[in-house]
Parts: structure tokens; C-alpha cells; sequence
């Protein structure tokens, strides 16, 4: 594993999100949080803006020269003072997992240490435990099947090839996770 970068060597990361009141920002848009999971989930640092419809449509193609821009949207300035944008969540997405393929939670052990200490040992014990017992994981994916649908397809075919791990990915989440729970 590579160390991850000293933060002097990080591009800054300015991520636009929609929302509806200026005054009140957050957003609910499903794609903004499809690219919001996985930032969160590698640790990355960045800087939310939060735009309206109107500014969506006027006022960031102005900025970034564009005839139109997406959201989500992620401008990247390199330390070396280069600037991109990379539209959609699927973009940022891979985006993400590529310029910082070693961090997330628990990237070393002290980020462990401390995310059991935040989280609480006993819990996490209880849940591992939990997930050893084979009758409670399946009623736990029976009620998922149940409200997914064709999600029961996904992790079948998963099972049948003999494939492990708790996300469509495997062992770690990918964006189709995030989309899920988004």
C-alpha cells in the first residue's frame, strides 16, 4: 500500500451540488449523493457549493465556459494550478477511487482504532457477530430481496458464482452500492 498524500499534495476539491433555498442549503438529489458516498467513504477533503436551477443553467456555464453543466459536478485544481471538470457521480466516482486508491476509513490502523473507538467495540463485535450467524444474515437478505426486487437477481448470481463480500462490488462498495442507497 502506498502512503496516502500529505494534504500539501492534494488537488482541492470543490464539489457543486443542487438545492432548492440558497438560504437553506442541503440537497436531496439522489446523483448528488451518489457522488457525495464515495468522497466520504475514502476521507477526501472538499468543498461543497451548493447552486440553484437558475444558477445551474446561467450562471456555471459562464464560470466554467461551458454551453451546459451537470450536477453533481467536481472542479479539481491540481497543485500544479491545472483545473478540470468532471461531470456526473459515475465520473467523480471513478475519479475518486482512483486518486485515492488507499485511503477510506480504514486505510491504516489508527484510522481503525479510531473509527471503533467513535463507533464503540461492543457494537461492532455485536454486528460481526451477528453476520456469523448464517440464519440471521439471511432473514437480513430476505427483507432486502423483498424491497429490492431485482436486487435478489444481483446478489444471486453473486452467491451462484461463488463470490464474497456484503456489496455488489465484493468486499468493498462501488458506485452501483452508493446508487442503491442513494
Amino acid at each position: 500500500m502506498t502512503p496516502v498524500r500529505p494534504l500539501s499534495e492534494r488537488p482541492a476539491l470543490t464539489l457543486y451540488l443542487l438545492c432548492q433555498y440558497p438560504q437553506r442549503p442541503m440537497s436531496f438529489a439522489p446523483h448528488g449523493w451518489k457522488a457525495v458516498l464515495p468522497l466520504r467513504y475514502l476521507g477526501v477533503d472538499y468543498e461543497t457549493v451548493y447552486v440553484t436551477l437558475s444558477e445551474l443553467r446561467e450562471v456555471l456555464p459562464r464560470t466554467f465556459g461551458l454551453p451546459q453543466v451537470t450536477i453533481p459536478a467536481l472542479r479539481v485544481v491540481e497543485i500544479g494550478g491545472e483545473e478540470r471538470l468532471i461531470l456526473d457521480s459515475y465520473n467523480i466516482s471513478q475519479y475518486s477511487y482512483a486518486c485515492f486508491p488507499d485511503e477510506g476509513p480504514f486505510a491504516d490502523v489508527a484510522s481503525k482504532s479510531a473509527f471503533l473507538a467513535k463507533c464503540g467495540q461492543s457494537k461492532m463485535d455485536e454486528t460481526i457477530a451477528l453476520n456469523s450467524e448464517p440464519e440471521w444474515t439471511e432473514k437480513q437478505y430476505a427483507a432486502v430481496r423483498k424491497e429490492l426486487g431485482t436486487m435478489e437477481v444481483l446478489l444471486r448470481e453473486r452467491r451462484e458464482r461463488g463470490e464474497s463480500g456484503s456489496f455488489l462490488g465484493g468486499d468493498e462498495p462501488i458506485h452501483a452500492d452508493f446508487c442503491v442507497f442513494a
